[in-house]
């Protein structure tokens, strides 16, 4: 083989790999998408990965019939309100807590979804769900607010209660409002 040959067969091979490449990146990268569009077309999106981001107006923790436990949140970004599933949830305490917090979700879209005898409609399987940059600065805030009052307790006569004060006062303002 000549050597412009193999340069030739070098290139081409690397052309294909990265060529490849791009094409899984294209179809496994999720799409950010507005809860409108995914209403608006769901066929467009039906079973593909997307990306939305919005507030928690609703949130039920929830176990089903045969065993798995999950929960289901309405996220709305301003333009519609869609539900999103997402297995399981440690504390179920924490869908009260949740109302009014800022996430993305990154999940499969179906415009129609058949559980055994059930069928769900535009719904997002969530595969990752997490708090927005904004939301997790309030929540440094409060967990600073937090410890600075613990802190001071230390110089009182009854720590622990003083301790409890703050958790329960603190709780009242919790990290999803501006505080």
């Amino acid at each position: 083989m000549s050597k412009n040959n193999y340069s030739k067969g070098l290139v081409l091979f690397f052309i294909i790999i990265w060529g490849s490449y791009l094409v899984h990146y294209y179809y496994t990268t999720p799409k950010f998408v507005e809860i409108s569009e995914l209403l608006i077309n769901p066929d467009k999106y039906h079973g593909k990965k997307v990306l939305v981001v919005g507030k928690i107006v609703d949130a039920k923790y929830k176990e089903t019939e045969w065993g798995p436990k999950y929960t289901v949140y309405k996220l709305s970004d301003g333009t519609g309100v869609i539900k999103v599933f997402a297995d399981g949830f440690k504390d179920p305490e924490m869908c009260s807590w949740a109302k009014g917090v800022k996430i993305w979700v990154v999940g499969k879209y179906y415009k129609e979804k058949h559980v055994r005898s059930y069928v769900f409609f535009n719904q997002i399987d969530a595969e990752e769900i997490g708090l927005t940059r904004e939301e997790m600065r309030k929540v440094q805030t409060y967990l600073d607010k937090l410890y600075d009052c613990r802190k001071d307790c230390e110089k009182y006569a009854d720590p622990e209660s003083c301790k409890e004060f703050c958790k329960n006062n603190l709780l009242k303002t919790k990290p999803s409002k501006d505080n």
